[in-house]
């Protein structure tokens, strides 16, 4: 059993791969699980069927960003500055309901969107997967 399982866990993913965004009932304040479908459905191939393999997207951390604010006294009055949106999530890869692999994919931006499809590119090019060339 232990062999088997080591030489699954080592043999070559290479898909084609088919999406799933899996979605507690509270998503992660800020960032929708329909917002990272439709991105990776606009930008990733997929294919569903008896031979590919599912990727399932897991959001683990969003941050919208930092804002600091800061008052000199002077006219310029109250000054704004913001810090990067970050995205974490966790990637599963299955097939027939047995995980194949896992891993993380960081992804940081000016905004949400872009943050989005950092996300998305990163995650096409480890499964060799991408519709668009960047």
């Amino acid at each position: 059993m232990f062999s088997l399982t080591w030489l699954m866990s080592c043999q070559e993913i290479s898909g084609p791969y088919y999406y799933r965004v899996a979605s507690s009932q509270s998503d992660v304040p800020g960032v929708m699980a329909k917002e990272v479908e439709q991105v990776i459905r606009e930008n990733l191939e997929s294919k569903e069927g008896p031979e590919s393999y599912c990727a399932e997207v897991s959001i683990v951390r969003y941050s919208s960003g930092k804002e600091t604010y800061s008052f000199s006294g002077s006219e310029e009055g109250i000054a704004v500055s913001h810090g990067d949106v970050m995205l974490e999530v966790m990637v599963r890869i299955k097939k027939h309901d047995t995980t194949l692999r896992v891993f993380f994919i960081s992804s940081g931006g000016a905004d949400k969107s872009a943050v989005l499809i950092d996300m998305v590119k990163k995650l096409g090019k480890e499964l060799n997967t991408e519709k668009k060339k960047w």
